[in-house]
């Protein structure tokens, strides 16, 4: 059977725009998203889109690592891979009242990449102050009187590794901290770190 121009021509395109689209397809998830997000429950809507595209997931470090699970830490860091990379890791640690930190700069050089305050959009919401870049939020959240824990604040960060030269999600991040600092917060044992 014959074809015209007209039919290769066509057949030529059809072809060619097939393999276009096939090759600039996105990238999916392929796993399950893990709940809780480091031991804190919270509506799965809110962490969803802090985990990137990928086949695996594995939780490398969770703050439930330690001696027991009923004793939680306000010392603590959690890390959740994907395809064996780091992807979203959550670093907890307190101010003690003898401390002469000021603000959260500090806790953020404590931090294992040693971030600074450059760079971040900051606010408040209420008593704590918040910073939030592309792919790292911070919180200070100052404790009440708390003889029994000597703890002046808690400071969390949530850093989205795979997202520190790709998207921004500040909005994404803004949205999460506070849901999440009150339900670590909620974790702790009593008279750990009272709301001030």
């Amino acid at each position: 059977m014959r074809r015209g121009p007209a039919a290769l021509l066509l057949a030529a395109v059809l072809a060619a725009s097939t393999a276009c689209s096939l090759g600039s397809a996105e990238p999916t998830r392929e796993y399950a998203i893990p709940n809780p997000l480091c031991g804190v429950e919270l509506p799965e809507r809110l962490y969803e889109p802090l985990y990137p595209p990928g086949g695996a997931v594995e939780i490398a470090l969770d703050f439930d690592d330690g001696p027991t699970a009923e004793y939680v830490d306000p010392v603590g860091e959690c890390l959740v891979n994907v395809d064996g990379s780091s992807a979203v890791y959550v670093f907890a640690h307190p101010t003690l009242t003898g401390d002469r930190w000021e603000g959260f700069g500090p806790f953020l050089r404590v931090m294992p990449e040693h971030r600074g305050m450059s760079g971040a959009d900051t606010f408040t919401s209420g008593t704590r102050e918040v910073a939030v870049w592309p792919d790292l939020v911070a919180v200070r959240i100052p404790c009440a009187a708390s003889p029994d824990s000597g703890l002046a604040s808690v400071n969390l960060a949530i850093r989205l590794d795979w997202a520190e030269d790709g998207p921004d999600r500040r909005e994404e991040l803004r949205e999460l901290i506070g849901p999440y600092a009150d339900a670590y917060l909620a974790r702790l044992a009593p008279g750990t770190c009272e709301a001030a």
